[in-house]
């Protein structure tokens, strides 16, 4: 890990981006793209460079060529991190809770585009509160979407010239920290806008993990890490007001409604607080981890960046509820993800949680498995 001073402490600014500064590189650490058959990506690196960077108090990953081209290779092959809104299991969950965001509003008869729709699950419901439906979405989920639903989803990426407006509603969840341009991508949904239209989205908030100094939440995927200000501001300078914004009960995400308005909203990062606890993290990881033997962390995802960082002598055990990981490969990591039922089964000796938005219910409910009275638990 490269702090300031190495790349240089007056944080360098970026040609073409001439608010963008370098907060700290992290050197190589995993291309995530989703779980794997195996311990090596096929047709992409496994691992690619990371610099943090700040723009207009807005955390983001420095643009690199070389990491574009490997998301443009990766979208190709349908890449969705995270989980996806689906009828069943954890995506149930995550789409139950924002739409306890949406149903409030009257969507019956209104003209509706969903942006990065996946699988169509959200825009199946969406469908069904009465909405006349549009999704749009680059990749292989978008066969399926129309085929399933039976809904009009355009394969292509935003903004397309097979996408007509005006539109009462432009909805999207967790899709705007993946552009690398995300002004760009605000402002063509203006346009697209009826005069009285709003736009409806999600993204992940990341104001605990930067409290944290939490490094886990870096991935190549995403361009920007939003806090609930930062969100705002950027919006903002696209001539957006926010109307209603509310942090989710589920999933550590902001939920928020804009439409054509002005406002000013001013973000504070305070540049020395996050690169110490960035320091603290990265130190407290080495600590908990040590050098690997006996050790397992849990959620796997959070902690592959420090354990590639670490290039610990042995890979911890990797864990997840998720059963959608397991038996999965988080490349370039060797081990193969396991689920809680192996953990009781065969428990390691310590234990090391590291989920911001469930780790003190993780912790209860292991706290309490007498299969785990012998084994440390410690958070990260």
């Amino acid at each position: 890990m490269v702090y300031p001073g190495r790349n240089g402490s007056e944080h360098q600014e970026r040609a073409g981006r001439t608010r963008l500064k370098s907060l700290l590189d992290l050197g190589e650490i995993p291309f995530y793209v989703g779980p794997c058959d195996s311990p090596s990506l096929p047709g992409l690196p496994n691992t690619l460079p990371f610099e943090i960077g700040v723009e207009d108090a807005r955390i983001v990953q420095v643009p690199n060529p070389e990491v574009s081209r490997a998301l443009a290779a990766a979208y190709a092959q349908g890449s969705m991190i995270g989980t996806p809104l689906a009828e069943t299991g954890m995506g149930r969950r995550y789409a139950d809770d924002f739409w306890s965001f949406l149903e409030s509003y009257d969507f019956a008869g209104k003209r509706l585009l969903e942006l990065g729709c996946g699988s169509g699950y959200l825009l199946h419901r969406l469908s069904q509160a009465g909405a006349r439906c549009t999704g749009l979405e680059p990749g292989v989920q978008a066969q399926q979407a129309s085929s399933h639903y039976g809904l009009e989803v355009i394969g292509d990426f935003f903004p397309s010239p097979h996408v007509e407006g005006p539109f009462d509603y432009v909805v999207h969840y967790c899709v705007l920290e993946h552009l690398e341009d995300p002004q760009a991508f605000l402002k063509a949904q203006v346009e697209l806008l009826a005069p009285k239209g709003q736009i409806l989205l999600a993204v992940p908030n990341v104001q605990p993990h930067l409290d944290a100094g939490d490094l886990s939440i870096f991935v190549h995927e995403h361009w920007s890490y939003f806090t609930p200000a930062s969100l705002r501001q950027l919006l903002a300078t696209v001539g957006l007001q926010t109307r209603r914004q509310v942090l989710s009960s589920y999933g550590g995400l902001v939920y928020l409604e804009a439409s054509r308005g002005l406002e000013v909203v001013t973000a504070n990062l305070e540049i020395a607080q996050l690169l110490s606890g960035w320091r603290r993290y990265f130190e407290r990881g080495r600590a908990v981890l040590g050098d690997g033997c006996g050790v397992g962390v849990f959620p796997a995802v959070r902690l592959m960046n420090l354990i590639s960082m670490l290039q610990l002598e042995a890979c911890p055990r990797l864990f997840d509820d998720d059963p959608r990981l397991h038996g999965k490969f988080l490349p370039p990591l060797a081990r193969a993800i396991e689920g809680r039922q192996d953990l009781l089964q065969s428990p390691v000796e310590r234990l090391v949680l590291s989920s911001q938005a469930f780790g003190q219910q993780l912790r209860e409910q292991l706290s309490q498995e007498s299969a785990l009275a012998r084994t440390q638990l410690a958070n990260l």
